[in-house]
């Protein structure tokens, strides 16, 4: 598995320690992984669906961290 950081360069750690930011990183795995997690009766807990359309309230949600469990932005097919 790779790291995407979506950015190059220094990081400004003084700025975050003056501004209190909380930096919080999660790994993503492949699809193949969710799929083994469901075949074991593990199942990750979704607590929220939006559709493609807002998906700008799906990522308000995340900055907000105001969801338990995994945010969803449905793609219809």
């Amino acid at each position: 598995m790779g790291v995407l950081t979506g950015f190059a360069g220094p990081i400004d750690t003084v700025a975050i320690l003056d501004k209190r930011i909380t930096l919080q990183g999660i790994y993503v795995g492949p699809v193949m992984s969710l799929r083994a997690l469901t075949h074991m009766a593990i199942t990750p807990h979704i607590d929220k669906v939006f559709g493609l359309g807002d998906a700008n309230q799906a990522y308000a949600s995340l900055r907000r961290s105001d969801h338990m469990g995994k945010i969803v932005i449905r793609v219809a097919r």
